[in-house]
């Protein structure tokens, strides 16, 4: 009997000092929650006492904060992007709204000859389909990134989308005093997209590389293993910062050119996020290559 008092005395002990060595690293853990939420400190949760249940319960606090640093930070990304967004989108908007303006005011002027006035208005109406352009360019670079934006996935003969588009440039081209040097296989290559995103993506790079680039323009279409390449190149004017080059509004030049580069490579980028296609920009030189890849969609 005396023995068996012992030991129950002995357990409760123990018992007893387990409590409270507990209740110590559990209070331990609280003062560095707080001091964890009161301040930047990115200091992992510790623990002295040596328990299973407890250190399991540390790791998953400790991967819980980590997760919270990193939403915060991606907040704060967000925010820093989005103040910056409405900056440019204000400085992009109040640019040719101000030019606009001030060649409507010198038409005004009673002093002017015929030929002052057709160069005014002509300014004028140019600048305005600029803002127009930015106008429609805002609008449709929301619809695309918006949750609800559905494509029509097909098979697609890149061949055939390829060449139609390349004809409708032929204009522009011409006016530019430009040959786009052309590469696209006898064989045809086919891809599973939607085709009115696909024929923008083209569009909208060729338009860069006539607007922003000197020389000629060369288009190729490619295999690559499992995967089809569109690979447009141009020479460009200005050093281009690649890390850059499909933010939103980035210039490469804008004091020189008057005109900011606007958003029709974001609007490239995100059709081809929505499309699981990549695109990627690389420099050689003073030349950029634009490629975008599609999987291959073979026949079954």
């Amino acid at each position: 009997m005396l023995i068996f008092n012992v030991v129950t005395l002995l357990l409760l002990g123990w018992m007893f000092a387990r409590w409270l060595l507990l209740k110590r690293e559990i209070k331990s853990v609280t003062t560095q929650l707080t001091y964890y939420r009161n301040s930047d400190s990115l200091q992992k949760i510790e623990v002295s006492l040596i328990d299973k249940d407890m250190e399991q319960l540390t790791v998953e606090v400790n991967l819980l904060m980590d997760t919270i640093a990193q939403e915060t930070a991606e907040k704060r990304r967000t925010e820093h992007e989005l103040k910056q967004a409405v900056a440019n989108i204000s400085h992009d908007l109040r640019t040719p709204l101000t030019s606009i303006l001030g060649y409507l005011q010198l038409l005004n002027g009673e002093d002017l000859t015929i030929e002052e006035r057709v160069e005014y208005q002509g300014v004028a109406i140019s600048r305005g389909n600029r803002l127009k352009s930015l106008l429609n360019d805002f609008f449709e670079l929301s619809v695309i990134e918006s949750m609800d934006y559905e494509l029509s996935i097909k098979r697609v003969n890149m061949n055939d989308l390829l060449t139609n588009t390349l004809l409708g440039y032929y204009d522009s081209f011409m006016e530019k005093d430009k040959e786009p040097l052309v590469t696209i296989p006898e064989h045809s290559l086919y891809i599973m997209a939607d085709e009115s995103a696909v024929k923008r993506v083209i569009e909208n790079l060729l338009n860069n590389a006539l607007s922003h680039g000197k020389g000629n323009v060369s288009v190729a279409l490619e295999q690559f293993g499992r995967y089809i390449r569109l690979i447009i190149c141009n020479e460009v004017y200005v050093a281009v910062d690649m890390r850059m080059i499909f933010d939103r509004f980035y210039t490469e030049d804008q004091v020189r050119t008057g005109l900011g580069k606007g958003l029709g490579l974001s609007i490239t980028k995100s059709l081809m996020e929505k499309m699981r296609g990549s695109i990627r920009a690389e420099c050689d030189n003073a030349e950029i290559s634009m490629i975008c890849e599609w999987m291959e969609s073979r026949p079954n």
